[in-house]
């Protein structure tokens, strides 16, 4: 070891690896809305996004946020207040993101796969003022109307940005969406904002926007229910300076490729205000599908583009993507699951061939971290590592029982702290303490949950999970409470635990399996019969369970825990019922 080595948090070795520009970085004290407005201007005729063909100017997507403000305005819509968006992919989704940020309201980022009790809680545990929600999800809506306490349901659809005639063919398929009483469509709802010529215009300017709320991301839950992250413009503005002076090749006018749910903070954060805040245009896809991926980038031209193994692994498969140049592409981001490496090492070998000049990098982070907290970068990409800390972050490796930092090489929980850390959960200071902890250096700090190690090149490994969180082949994160929770309700059920299991089908990644304990007397085979059903209808599909096991009882640890270890070792080896 450097003799001169001490403590990763103090020697920031990673520091190396950047510029030196990055040494003396600093937050703008702005609003992402402020950060759009300044691209705008500059660039008012670059293209900012390119959705199905559809292609919307910097200057006419400002026209459009500024007239959303106002109809938000007119609704009673202020500063502090909270607009659920559980929205797909499309250009009212950025819209109403920057219009309530103009106002300096808050965006409460909701997954659309949403049911029942857990949309209602989403939307009212955030103290809901307006819901802007899209076509596909009015029946979960409907069927939950008289409980949520929002005055107002915005419902968009997917064609609302596209040509009028694509508008009425969708409309002719689809049919005119049945509304209730609080519903209106997106429609209506902009001429709002256009009668409304002042509105928002004429609200007081926020006098510290970089420390006001922007958006609320959720986690997907590890231990207990999924949690809202609140992120600041502070937050979301230093993401985009750690990615402009990494060593990435962004420039004004590039292509970014993004078919991800805005829910999840890797879209909002990096696939929304990263290439909006650079003045690149966003390619932008309402669905998510992995098997067309190598044909969509191929058709969308990007340079950059931000995925996940899942969505890279197509290349193996589209027989046509092996025969076409890919050249156009620059960065290439895979995030939210680790890669096996031989595959990885097979697929940049793949792409290298297909004219590609640079591997794919990966990078670690965590909605609580805005999404990102370390990168491979063009100058330190090594196999085994997550890259290294973002150049405003700090990290250390925390001994929880000694409490006090490890040096280098040494296996802890992994720590973060920088502009970037969440400023804390929605509604939940007991979370927050836990998460957000000074440490005697008087620093904040951002307890991740994972183990790992720095490595005296800076570079961050992670070599295991302390949270129970289940990571799908696409990236999605599941929560195995939420699962127990539903399943501990079916009659005849007297306990549950659900744990990770390899996905097989896909070679990496995990899917949820259940373990469940039968009341005496009880009737096994018409208890799982409930308890898939409920597991059906109560949770999107991509988290029900894949597999289902009767146990007598769950095995427990020394102190009495359940041991999940044994219960995955079990899933592995095991046969469902």
């Amino acid at each position: 070891m450097n003799k001169q080595a001490i403590f990763p948090s103090i020697d920031k070795p990673w520091m190396k690896h950047y510029g030196e520009q990055c040494r003396s970085l600093t937050v703008p004290n702005a609003s992402i809305y402020d950060e759009f407005s300044r691209v705008a201007f500059t660039h008012p005729d670059h293209i900012a996004i390119d959705y199905l063909g559809t292609q919307i100017t910097y200057s006419e997507l400002k026209e459009r946020i500024d007239s959303t403000a106002r109809a938000f305005s007119a609704l009673g819509v202020r500063s502090g207040d909270r607009v659920s968006l559980v929205t797909a992919n499309t250009p009212e989704n950025v819209v109403a993101l920057y219009a309530l940020n103009k106002l300096g309201a808050v965006a409460n980022m909701v997954d659309l796969t949403l049911k029942g009790s857990d949309l209602v809680d989403k939307i009212n545990g955030a103290s809901s003022k307006v819901v802007v929600a899209t076509d596909v999800f009015l029946d979960s809506l409907r069927a939950v109307e008289r409980e949520i306490s929002a005055a107002h349901v915005i419902i968009t659809t997917p064609v609302d940005s596209l040509p009028l005639w694509k508008r009425a063919a969708y409309r002719v398929k689809a049919g005119r969406p049945r509304l209730f009483d609080k519903c209106m469509l997106w429609s209506d709802f902009v001429k709002v904002g256009l009668r409304n010529a002042k509105g928002a215009d004429a609200l007081p300017r926020i006098c510290d926007p970089a420390s006001q709320s922007a958006c609320i991301c959720y986690t997907s839950g590890t231990t207990g229910k999924s949690k809202g992250c609140v992120l600041t413009n502070g937050n979301l503005v230093a993401m985009v300076q750690e990615y402009a002076n990494c060593g990435l090749e962004f420039a004004a006018g590039d292509r970014m490729f993004n078919e991800n749910p805005p829910f999840i903070s890797y879209c909002a954060v990096l696939g929304i205000n990263l290439p909006l805040a650079l003045g690149m245009c966003i390619v932008m896809f309402p669905t998510y599908e992995p098997d067309h991926f190598a044909e969509r980038v191929y058709r969308a031209k990007p340079q950059h583009i931000l995925a996940c193994p899942a969505d890279w692994s197509n290349f193996f498969v589209d027989g046509k993507a092996k025969a076409r140049d890919y050249s156009f592409m620059s960065t290439l981001a895979s995030g939210g699951v680790a890669f096996n490496a031989k595959t990885k090492a097979e697929l940049n070998s793949l792409l290298a061939s297909l004219g590609c000049r640079n591997p794919i990098v990966e990078g670690y982070g965590m909605t609580e971290g805005s999404s990102a907290m370390c990168t491979a970068v063009p100058a330190y990409n090594v196999a085994g590592t997550v890259g290294v800390p973002l150049p405003l972050m700090s990290a250390c490796i925390w001994d929880g029982e000694a409490g006090k930092e490890l040096g280098f090489g040494q296996v802890g929980e992994i720590c973060f702290s920088g502009p970037t850390v969440m400023a804390g959960y929605l509604e939940d200071e007991a979370a927050t303490r836990e998460a957000l902890r000074r440490h005697p250096d008087g620093e904040l700090w951002l307890h991740t949950g994972d183990l790992g190690l720095i490595r005296e090149d800076g570079g961050v490994e992670v070599v295991g999970r302390i949270k129970r969180l289940i990571i799908r082949y696409d990236g999605f994160k599941i929560s195995p409470f939420d699962i127990e929770t539903h399943i501990r309700k079916c009659d005849g059920v007297s306990d549950c635990c659900v744990v990770a299991m390899d996905d097989t089908e896909h070679g990496f990644g995990s899917v949820p399996a259940a373990f469940v304990v039968v009341e005496g007397g009880a009737d096994a085979e018409t208890v799982m019969a409930s308890v898939r059903t409920a597991c059906e209808e109560a949770l999107p599909e991509r988290n029900a369970p894949r597999a289902y096991f009767v146990v007598e009882r769950l095995p427990l640890t020394k102190v009495g825990k359940v041991d999940y270890r044994k219960l995955e070792a079990m899933a592995a080896e095991g046969e469902c019922s």
